[in-house]
């Protein structure tokens, strides 16, 4: 366009592909309309200075009076060298400077124009934004923006395409984490490792070199400390990620005896931590208490010399013993 270049900035923008829904790829098309001469000023003219109700469509766009105008027209479809399809194109916004009118023509054309007579001054530049594009078309293809410039000054049109390239997703773990209510665990609890992966062709998590889809949770069972990796390929490019998850253990505070005056009865009390059950010798297992407190009460027995407490995890996982004598 003589006078007046429109520049595209990126000129690629982001496909899903085939990525999760739940990760919106929203991308932002900057357009700029700028005066490369170092010299001369371009005069965009609107002597109307109002806000044009009716405009020509793109193909029959024609000289106006008084009416400086650009057209911008974009692929749409379904295909691989449309920029996204008709339905998402409807929730775009389309930014621009107060000065300007932004009228849609149609489903895929928008036409700006000034709201006065104003000149752009050598190597000045309007920004223009398209945002909230969406689209899930075919990675490494091109769509086109086609451009006319309706120049009232100089009496005619001028066109030109401007080439937008549709790239894949980066690829990335966005997300890879145990869930948050199994941050803290025991000893054989099960935790459940959610994950998210953008732009990959596979999925790996090791230990055991499972396949696993690109977004999703799995429920893993903790016997001990243990270090979970998510790997990410795409063609000969790879990305890691790795969660260390050690379990609590648990473990007696206190385990203590005491004897009524009488010396008939002894009452046994402990504070545990960590943990839900307790094994006490010659009882059983019993629950640890409320916040892991309690007491028992027994009759002596002159065969009994020492109890022992043991903790233990979910599955009888016992990981701490403690004897008193009586």
């Amino acid at each position: 366009m003589a006078g007046l270049y429109l520049d595209l900035t990126p000129a690629y923008l982001y496909t899903q592909n085939g990525e999760p829904d739940r990760i919106p790829i929203q991308n932002r098309i900057v357009m700029e309309l700028r005066n490369p001469s170092p010299e001369e000023s371009v005069i965009l003219k609107n002597d109307a200075k109002k806000e044009y109700i009716e405009l020509p469509s793109y193909d029959n766009a024609a000289v106006m009076e008084g009416l400086t105008c650009i057209y911008l027209r974009f692929d749409l479809g379904t295909s691989a060298d449309c920029l996204t399809d008709e339905e998402s194109f409807k929730n775009v916004l389309f930014a621009k400077p107060d000065d300007w009118y932004c009228c849609q023509k149609d489903l895929d054309t928008f036409i700006l124009y000034p709201s006065r007579t104003f000149s752009l001054e050598p190597f000045s530049g309007i920004e223009f934004i398209l945002d909230r594009l969406r689209t899930s078309l075919p990675r490494d293809t091109t769509a086109s923006c086609h451009v006319k410039y309706v120049n009232v000054t100089e009496g005619r049109i001028q066109e030109g395409t401007i080439i937008i390239y549709k790239k894949r997703c980066p690829l990335s773990i966005r997300v890879f984490v145990p869930a948050a209510a199994d941050v803290v665990t025991g000893f054989r609890d099960t935790v459940s490792l959610e994950w998210c992966v953008t732009g990959a062709d596979k999925v790996v998590l090791q230990p055991g070199g499972l396949i696993l889809e690109k977004e999703g949770s799995r429920r893993m069972l903790l016997t001990g400390k243990a270090s979970y990796t998510l790997t990410a390929y795409c063609d000969s490019r790879q990305v890691s990620q790795s969660i260390l998850l050690e379990p609590l253990t648990a473990s007696i505070e206190t385990f203590q005896v005491t004897s009524e005056a009488s010396g008939s009865e002894i009452t046994l009390s402990w504070k545990v931590i960590n943990t839900r059950h307790i094994f006490l010798s010659h009882i059983g297992r019993l629950c640890a208490g409320s916040e892991g407190i309690g007491s028992l009460t027994l009759k002596r027995d002159e065969k009994i010399r020492s109890f022992t407490l043991s903790v233990e995890n979910r599955e009888g996982l016992i990981t701490c013993s403690r004897q008193i004598p009586v």
